[in-house]
């Protein structure tokens, strides 16, 4: 009888019966692993979890959204800080900073506070006497839901608030300091700050009340040709009786910093070049040349000749070529393998009184020079403040500024008053409030380190593409391999866990934890008795350890006996296997 044949019931069953014996006869066993417990407390277990938890450093936060490419930084004055030149994030193209000033005082930072984790609403706090300054910093809550979208529509708020603390009246008034490469322009209704650009000009920010006019710092006769940087503690000079300038350093990223003095022509003139090299310990990396009207008078290495954080001081007399101008520059030279160029200072005294390098070096130059300029220079001549009406305030008044940053093109910025503040900070508040983040994967009963780890999976969003593709959420990662660590083939759990989450009805979940195995999941839970604890384990799916091995050493003696079911764990074994969830019943002493 042939298959074509054969009754239709025979052919129904031969063919499924036939695949599940092929099927049978060819299947792997299922792949096991040992389970086993070890009681010895492991090396450094901690006390108190908190120490392996440090907070973010201090200095720098982000306001940023999610994976956004208009990267807005906050530093610990409140500052924001745009467009960042170096991956250290030590230099930045625009700084918008807001404060207080009265006579010839200015407010100081007297702390910050983050509105929740999960969402990087910032206020920093300022004091001029009884006047404080609140400023709450935030970026603008998307208003589409397509990613792309949102650089266009980027916008960043400040919203700042001055109230009369004390009990007598106080006089001041906001000023909003702009720190941006490129000219500024104030428009007619002086509500918004324009940069002149060569195809035209842009909007830096926009603010409500509508300020009374902008100050600039544009008079000085040495300013540098190029776009330079003032890199504040730039080095640590070991000279002592070194001027405190030293510290500072002209950072001239496109390889040169150039000045042009007008001067009288032919006239003879001293010029000083103050140096430093804050970085580099050893020679070669940063060769300099200085050149002055044209010629190279001089090659140096700073750190080959003089060594890391030595100030020097090079004095050069010259006669202008006649042309009027006097023309000095610092520059790296092409090959150079760290070609930013770096200056200290720069003074031009007359040919006939000039101080000696080591008066110069202590700082008694100034007086006696036609011309000098220095980082703290080159910072106000980029700076425009934005001066707001000088107010006397009496006790318990306030008063309100509202400023809009334009990060991307489409900036919708309107409303800019009170109602709009409060409306907009309400968005983004509820917008974080909402986003989907895997906030749940790790979840500890300390509800200061919770915070901190909320914190840092955010910034690690926020940061996106800066992290080259990586995660940066450290915290997450230090509390993961609090409880899931590997060593070879074997996978160790709850060998560091610290013993203060181990307290009556305490839990502490970790998802989804990367191993070479596969993805682990551990929950620890003691119940409310303090009588019992549950440890439950879903083990990798893939290729599963040679051995797993739990650790109850952070228990202590508390820990009596460990059961798998109706089956107690000890010396002996159990078989386990891949991709199962064990459920492990511990018994403590209260």
């Amino acid at each position: 009888m042939t298959a074509s044949s054969a009754p239709f019931g025979f052919r129904y069953f031969a063919v499924p019966l036939l695949c599940y014996l092929c099927a049978w006869v060819h299947a792997a066993p299922a792949a096991t692993c040992l389970v086993t417990v070890e009681r010895a407390a492991g090396a450094d277990i901690p006390q108190d979890p908190l120490s392996f938890l440090q907070a973010p450093p201090p200095g720098l936060m982000m306001i940023s959204l999610p994976e956004d490419p208009c990267k807005s930084f906050l530093r610990f004055d409140g500052a924001l800080l745009y467009n960042p030149l170096r991956r250290d994030l030590e230099l930045f193209d625009t700084r918008v900073r807001a404060g207080l000033e009265g006579g010839a005082r200015e407010a100081t930072p007297a702390g910050r506070t983050l509105w929740h984790p999960r969402a990087p609403i910032v206020r920093t706090y300022k004091r001029m006497g009884d006047l404080v300054l609140e400023e709450d910093a935030w970026a603008a809550a998307p208003r589409h839901r397509k990613r792309e979208q949102w650089a266009r529509e980027r916008t960043d708020f400040l919203s700042l608030r001055v109230v009369n603390a004390g009990s007598s009246a106080e006089e001041g008034r906001v000023v909003l300091t702009l720190d941006q490469r490129g000219p500024l322009e104030l428009s007619p209704s002086r509500t918004t700050v324009f940069v002149r650009e060569d195809d035209g000009k842009r909007s830096l920010c926009s603010f409500w009340p509508p300020c009374e006019e902008l100050r600039g710092y544009d008079g000085d006769p040495l300013r540098p040709l190029e776009d330079v940087v003032a890199v504040r503690d730039w080095a640590r000079p070991v000279d002592s009786s070194a001027d405190g300038r030293f510290r500072d350093a002209i950072l001239g990223p496109a390889g040169s910093i150039s000045f042009r003095y007008p001067c009288r022509p032919n006239g003879a003139y001293v010029v000083a070049f103050a140096f430093i090299e804050g970085h580099y310990e050893e020679g070669d990396a940063r060769p300099l040349e200085i050149w002055v009207e044209g010629q190279r008078f001089r090659t140096l290495d700073l750190a080959r000749e003089f060594g890391r954080n030595q100030p020097t001081v090079c004095v050069y007399r010259v006669i202008e070529n006649g042309d009027g101008r006097l023309d000095l520059c610092v520059r790296s030279p092409e090959k150079a393998r760290d070609g930013n160029a770096v200056l200290s200072g720069l003074w031009i005294f007359p040919g006939e009184r000039a101080p000696d390098p080591p008066a110069i070096l202590a700082g008694y130059g100034d007086d006696m020079a036609l011309a000098w300029t220095d980082a703290g220079k080159i910072e106000r001549m980029k700076r425009v403040d934005v001066l707001f009406p000088r107010l006397r305030f009496h006790p318990g008044q306030e008063y309100r500024v509202l400023v809009g940053l334009h990060r991307g093109p489409d900036s919708p910025l309107e409303n800019l008053e009170k109602k709009g503040a409060e409306r907009e900070l309400a968005r983004a508040i509820d917008w974080w409030t909402k986003l989907d983040l895997p906030y749940d994967r790790v979840r500890v009963p300390d509800g200061t380190a919770q915070a901190l780890l909320e914190a840092s999976l955010r910034a690690a969003y926020q940061a996106g593409e800066m992290n080259d593709g990586e995660s940066d959420d450290g915290l997450m990662r230090r509390v993961e391999r609090l409880l899931v660590q590997e060593r070879g083939r074997e996978l160790h759990l709850m060998e560091a866990f610290p013993a203060a989450w181990s307290q009556p009805g305490m839990r502490t979940v970790v998802e989804e934890v990367g191993t070479s195995f596969g993805a682990v999941s551990v929950d620890f839970t003691v119940k409310a008795d303090g009588r019992t604890a549950v440890l439950r384990v879903k083990t990798p799916k893939t290729e599963p350890p040679e051995r797993i091995v739990l650790h109850l050493g952070s228990l202590g003696p508390r820990a009596r006996q460990v059961w798998a079911g109706r089956r107690a764990l000890g010396l002996q074994p159990i078989p386990v296997s891949a991709g199962a969830t064990l459920t492990f019943r511990i018994a403590l002493t209260p």
